[in-house]
């Protein structure tokens, strides 16, 4: 009995073997995936509060400032409460968090939470507070997440790879030319070259990078020297030239997002390298410590679709409506979107921003677009750059532009409107007046110069005559 019994438990017992064999080497390989990190904050008549106390993650009062706490990479589900007593009806609140571009919903009397979830992919400080003018408002405005940069931040390139592979550094190396930037070895996946007239490097959120710029400038050398500065990293490189031709720079690509760097030196060059830009992509795998190993927090794939009120336009402004939905169709909310145009200006092709705007309840964002150059087809990029759960997306179109486009903008008369109706006759009048003064004194001027010298003038003559005539004595 006893051996029938574990020979038909046999099958059971291998699967739950297997079942442990493969989390233990998840585990081993750094895959294990995390709980998220859960926040509970009041908002109060003073302020905010700790909803559960003083924790790890809610600090509470940090010298005059509120302050929750977590590292880079967690996943964090942060939930603010409605806890204010006074004027009840006067008190809604909507949280925005600086930084990563979110808000919570309107929380009030009826409404009394609202959460917002995210990684916290990116270290420092950032600010939170209340967007609704209340009564609590003065004191809702001194909230700060502090996200503790990881000592373990990684990026592995497939769910079957090690943590450990991302550890070996992306190496990437710029030459700077009398024309720009230049991939040194050659285009290829870090190295994506000239994007639209923008100099593109690419790097995975949570990789090391050793970006390295090579002199390479051939027309007067003796007058080409660079500092390289990577803007949102603070980092920039020492001076090259034609001694020393090469630096290094090494950090964590751990703030996702597009970074510029150019040249701060004056040089031959320097117009041709202000247009630099490093991309880091979110990481579908974002590196916070997890008993040990590296934690896979997946990103949700989003789909944004555009569609304008005319594929067609002549004079008349175009309503571009973006879509955001995730990958179960649902719609996203209060997401950026930014909508860009292509144009070319002094001979570089570029993308200049449109507009932007936030996504409503049903995902929709929308902007007019008024064309303003002849192009017959005016290329737009709608871009969501991603945040909180969300992964990045963007999609392209055209609009095919009839005829000629109206000016970009009208230069309208400034503080003469009120004059404009008299001053044409106003100046016919004192023209007219000025030039009859300059014929009179020509006429005095010409007749003084027709009276010959020790001749008298007629006036004179009259006087002379009247002075001889011998008056008439009365009769008598």
């Amino acid at each position: 009995m006893n051996a029938r019994y574990l020979l038909k438990l046999l099958p059971a017992i291998v699967m739950i073997l297997v079942v442990l064999a493969s989390i233990g080497l998840a585990s081993a390989d750094g895959l294990s995936v995390t709980d998220p990190v859960r926040i509970r904050v009041e908002t109060t008549d003073a302020g905010f509060r700790c909803a559960s106390g003083v924790d790890k993650y809610c600090l509470g009062d940090q010298n005059g400032q509120f302050v929750i706490e977590v590292d880079q990479g967690q996943l964090v589900e942060l939930t603010f409460v409605w806890a204010n007593q006074t004027y009840p009806e006067m008190q809604e609140h909507i949280i925005a968090l600086d930084g990563y571009k979110l808000e919570s919903d309107k929380i009030n009397a009826t409404n009394r939470e609202s959460t917002i979830k995210f990684i916290a992919d990116k270290p420092g400080t950032f600010g939170f507070q209340c967007t609704e003018i209340c009564v609590a408002h003065g004191s809702l405005q001194k909230g700060s997440l502090k996200v503790r940069r990881g000592t373990s931040v990684a990026a592995p390139t497939s769910s079957s790879a090690p943590a450990a592979a991302s550890s070996q550094p992306v190496s990437i190396r710029v030459e700077t030319t009398d024309a720009g930037f230049r991939c040194a070895a050659g285009v290829n996946q870090h190295c994506l070259g000239d994007q639209n007239g923008q100099f593109v490097i690419e790097a995975e959120q949570g990789q090391q990078v050793e970006l390295t710029f090579v002199w390479a400038n051939q027309s007067y050398p003796e007058m080409q020297e660079h500092i390289i500065a990577l803007d949102g990293y603070k980092l920039e490189t020492d001076k090259i030239n034609a001694t020393s031709r090469e630096t290094t720079i090494k950090f964590i690509a751990d703030q996702p997002g597009t970074f510029g760097f150019q040249c701060t030196e004056i040089c031959v060059a320097h117009g041709y390298l202000q247009k630099g830009s490093l991309k880091v992509t979110r990481s579908a795998a974002v590196g916070g410590e997890s008993g040990g190993g590296t934690s896979v927090i997946l990103l949700v794939p989003t789909t944004l679709s555009v569609t304008p009120s005319s594929w067609t336009t002549a004079k008349d402004a175009v309503t571009l409506k973006a879509v955001l939905q995730d990958d179960k169709g649902a719609p996203v909310s209060k997401a950026e979107v930014r909508f860009y145009m292509e144009r070319e200006f002094g001979g570089v092709q570029g993308q200049m921003l449109i507009g932007s705007a936030k996504t409503d309840s049903k995902g929709i964002a929308s902007v007019k677009f008024q064309p303003t150059t002849s192009a017959q087809l005016q290329t737009i990029v709608a871009r969501f750059e991603g945040v909180g759960m969300y992964a990045e997306s963007q999609e392209t179109l055209q609009i095919e532009q009839m005829g000629v486009p109206p000016p970009a903008y009208e230069q309208h008369p400034i503080g003469l409107e009120s004059v404009r109706s008299w001053a044409q006759r106003g100046v016919l009048v004192i023209g007219t007046t000025i030039w009859s003064l300059f014929a009179f004194v020509l006429y005095q001027a010409f007749a003084i110069s027709r009276v010959r010298p020790g001749e008298p003038s007629g006036l004179q003559r009259r006087s002379s005559l009247e002075s001889t005539e011998t008056p008439l004595s009365p009769r008598r």
